[in-house]
């Protein structure tokens, strides 16, 4: 049985504001290109430990690392499961993967991609094509396998405060990308067939504000940026109406 089938008798943080998961949509979100920059490292994890629990399919060991406004983080677990958690404009999909990461100070951060079943050649199918089927293995090996296939080509994301997913629900900080990465079709039944489904209900905003970082944008800004550092140009262009 699922831990979500519980949810609504979780006390604690679980009960309290700030809470995730959330609705995420374009019509609310204020832009925050530079205040939240994020860069998933591109380094390879070599193996990995996977499980099945009520939480969904758990992947752990030194799996990579990140940067968010300037603060290193390190990965030890990754939590699949379906439906997903977040909803996009509405809408809930097939699935979530969460990578749950930490700071050097203890700071949590979880990076989030939803995703849905599609064949589409993308670096996402190779990224879980490498763990799912071996959910029962209590230690994988991990070839050319690496975090940053989980973050899809726009690259765009949300960022909020919220908490974990499951208790203690304590709080951390969310970046969630805009567009779902692809999982294939034999891999979603697989998943399907050895996780159980389940996923927290949405969560209210409340008095808190939902960010978002255009990628395209952000590049932009930093090649102005570069181009002003080395005297490529003297002046950043004026914008037109």
């Amino acid at each position: 049985m699922s831990i979500y089938s519980k949810q609504t008798s979780w006390s604690g943080q679980c009960s309290g504001s700030n809470q995730s998961p959330i609705n995420l949509s374009q019509s609310i979100a204020k832009p925050c290109n530079l205040s939240c920059d994020f860069k998933m490292d591109d380094g390879q994890a070599i193996s990995a430990g996977c499980m099945i629990s009520d939480e969904g399919f758990i992947l752990n060991g030194n799996l990579g690392s990140c940067k968010f406004r300037d603060t290193p983080y390190q990965c030890t677990a990754l939590l699949v499961n379906h439906p997903s958690h977040h909803t996009l404009e509405g809408s809930p999909a097939d699935g979530e993967v969460i990578a749950l990461f930490n700071s050097p100070t203890g700071e949590k951060l979880c990076v989030s991609s939803l995703f849905k079943v599609s064949s589409s050649q993308t670096p996402s199918l190779k990224f879980f094509q490498q763990f799912i089927p071996y959910g029962s293995s209590n230690q994988i090996a991990l070839n050319d396998w690496s975090l940053k296939q989980m973050v899809p080509s726009d690259g765009s994301y949300y960022t909020y405060e919220g908490s974990l997913i499951i208790p203690d629900c304590s709080p951390c900080e969310w970046v969630v990308f805009k567009s779902m990465i692809n999982i294939d079709q034999g891999d979603f039944a697989t998943l399907v067939r050895t996780a159980q489904a389940g996923s927290r209900n949405i969560q209210p905003l409340g008095t808190r504000e939902l960010f978002f970082n255009d990628s395209i944008a952000h590049r932009a800004v930093l090649e102005v940026l570069y181009k002003l550092s080395y005297g490529i140009i003297s002046s950043p262009p004026s914008s037109r109406n």
